[in-house]
C-alpha cells in the first residue's frame, strides 16, 4: 500500500501538521484529523516516497525547532518553502 507524507494547515492558527497516511485512505485520515480540530484544515500537499515513514521522521526532526506540540509545527518560512517546492497537490485533494 502506497504511503504518503502529507501537510495539513489549521486555517485559524496557521499551524502545519506533518503526517503519514495510506494514499488511498488520505481523505478519511484528514477527516478524522478534522474531527479533533475546531478550525478547518486545508491539505497543502503530499509527497510520495519509497520510505514515507522515514521521511516523515526526518521532516519532524528537521523542523523540530518549530514544533508546537506533537506533530504540529509553526508555519516558519523554511517549512512552508519546503512544502511548496517538494510536495504536490492532486485534484482529488485540492
Amino acid at each position: 500500500m502506497l504511503k504518503v507524507v502529507y501537510f495539513a494547515q489549521d486555517s485559524r492558527s496557521g499551524e502545519v501538521h506533518i503526517g503519514l497516511a495510506a494514499y488511498r485512505k488520505l481523505d478519511k485520515h484528514i477527516e478524522q484529523l478534522q474531527v479533533g480540530n475546531p478550525s478547518e484544515l486545508k491539505l497543502l500537499g503530499i509527497i510520495q516516497a519509497r520510505n514515507a515513514a522515514a521521511l516523515v521522521r526526518e521532516l519532524r526532526a528537521t523542523f523540530s525547532d518549530a514544533r508546537v506540540r506533537g506533530t504540529w509545527f509553526r508555519p516558519i518560512p523554511d517549512l512552508m518553502d519546503y512544502i511548496q517546492q517538494r510536495s504536490v497537490r492532486t485534484a482529488r485533494h485540492s
